[in-house]
């Protein structure tokens, strides 16, 4: 049986809402910005909803031993950091949609069947740099992302660089998410 370490999760959970008050300041001066990044918004948006399920998680987690006099303000904050998350979210959706709507054609003779495409639902773990844990990340991630014909190289960059931190993530910062630099990015982090 393993035991659980209240003040491990206290500070895990510290580090993701650190994740999650990163992501949605860039996601602020994303929007604010004359030409926001769309492809760097959905990398966003998905890395915000990883940070989000991990944060229900800890919390589910935590709630049993949290002292019965703080359950409430526990609550208060928790839902305090995920209504700044639905925000940062929403604003995201807005904007893509509202960038999709702008740019869709308007004549009918060459409207193009709406994408189906979508990413599934998935628990990925992050691959941090670390030479043991390339090849089961790397499994994961080929068969449920990489392997994906109906997405993007730039989609499927996007998705990668959701899942990378630490030395991994350093490796390809400079690389910006286009078609182009995934498959530079996949040999750099094979290397």
């Amino acid at each position: 049986m393993t035991t659980v370490d209240p003040a491990q999760l206290k500070r895990t959970r510290t580090g993701h809402r650190g994740v999650a008050t990163r992501r949605i300041g860039e996601v602020e001066a994303i929007l604010a910005s004359p030409d926001p990044g769309k492809i760097r918004l959905v990398q966003l948006r998905l890395g915000i909803r990883e940070t989000l399920d991990s944060l229900r998680q800890l919390e589910k987690d935590l709630l049993p031993h949290i002292p019965e006099d703080e359950v409430t303000n526990e609550i208060e904050r928790n839902e305090k950091v995920k209504d700044e998350i639905f925000a940062a979210l929403a604003k995201i959706e807005s904007l893509l949609s509202e960038t999709a709507a702008t740019t869709a054609p308007t004549s009918p003779a060459v409207i193009a069947p709406p994408r189906t495409t979508r990413l599934p639902k998935l628990t990925l773990k992050s691959f941090h740099g670390n030479l043991t844990g390339w090849g089961v990340f790397w499994d994961a991630y080929k068969a449920a992302v990489h392997l994906n014909t109906s997405l993007s190289d730039a989609e499927k960059f996007a998705y990668l660089n959701s899942l990378l931190e630490g030395k991994a993530r350093e490796a390809v910062a400079g690389l910006s998410i286009t078609d182009a630099n995934y498959t530079e990015a996949v040999t750099i982090l094979e290397s």
